[in-house]
This record gives structure tokens, sequence and C-alpha cells, in this order.
């Protein structure tokens, strides 16, 4: 013979609600972002540029995020791990839908990825930061990677021990 399994209702268990009401109007630490992003500031600042440990050939990496302005937060897509990407699966299939109309494509514009190109670097002067990753917008890239480029002038500019400094200058509050 099978037991019928006997459902207890309970009344509430107060304290639960009150740690979890408490747990949700504690604010949580603050990540100090300055610690993991280099932002040239106002001025002149030397940095040396590193390898990366999974690519020691080549210093920068781009990575693809989704913007999503609900938020205001920037959410790395999977391909950046060596997978598939459903929002970008989706977009692709609308785009590859014979039914979709012109409304359905632009919407999926939306969807498009932003590409951004880090570096690593050491803030010489600010070396107890530690590695920090400088985000580049397309002329910083393009600057660096040309300077990055000239072997003949700088050889290995990411040389641990015989690279060279970088001096950036932030010229305004967007830098």
């Amino acid at each position: 013979k099978k037991k019928k399994k006997q459902i207890n209702f309970m009344g509430l268990d107060f304290s639960k609600i009150k740690s979890k009401l408490n747990a949700s109007q504690t604010k949580g630490e603050r990540i100090d972002y300055s610690k993991i992003y280099f932002k040239p500031t106002l001025g002149k600042q030397t940095v040396r540029i590193l390898p990366w440990k999974g690519d020691p050939t080549n210093p920068f990496i781009e990575v693809q995020f989704h913007k999503y302005d609900t938020f205001k937060k920037y959410i790395p897509t999977q391909v950046n791990f060596g997978e598939s990407d459903p929002i970008l699966e989706m977009r692709k299939a609308v785009y590859n839908d014979p039914e979709s109309t012109e409304d359905d494509k632009n919407l999926m514009k939306n969807f498009a990825p932003k590409n951004s190109i880090f570096v690593q670097v050491i803030e010489r002067g600010k070396e107890d930061l530690g590695v920090r990753l400088w985000e580049l917008n397309k002329t910083n890239f393009e600057a660096v990677a040309s300077i990055a480029a000239e072997e003949d002038e700088y050889g290995d500019i990411t040389d641990i021990a015989s690279g060279r400094n970088l001096i950036v200058e932030g010229y305004n509050e967007l830098n």
C-alpha cells in the first residue's frame, strides 16, 4: 500500500522574511573599477603594454558585448567564450528568414554586439594597482597598433625586460 504524501501548511517564518528584507536593503561592497581598468586622466601618464597570457603574440584582445539600454549594462556575448550566442543566433535567423519584414530587420540592428579592444597595461608610478585593462577606442587603437607594428623602430613594445613605455595624454573629461 502506498502512503499518501502529507502536506504541511506552516505559517510564515518571519525571521527568514526579515533576513531577506535586510539583505536587500543593505548595499553590497562597491567595486573600485580604477583597480581593474586604466582610463587616462587629464595630463600625461606613462604605461607599459603587457602581453596577454593566452596569446603573447598579440597584445590586443577583441571582446564583443551586448548593450542593454534598459539596465545601462554591457554583457559579454557567449562568442567570447567559444560558444554560440542565442541573441546572435536569433538575429541571424531573422535576417535569413524570407518572411522577415524590414521592421523586423531594423529591430535586430539593436541587437548587434559592440566590439571593444583591450590591452593590459601597468601605469608607471602606480605599479601597486597592478595590471589593468585599457579599453581602446578606434583612434587610440590605431595609434597604439601603428607603434606596435613598427618592428624595426620600436621592437617588441610588450617585452617585459626591454619593451617600451608609452606616454598617454588625456586631453578632456572624455579622454
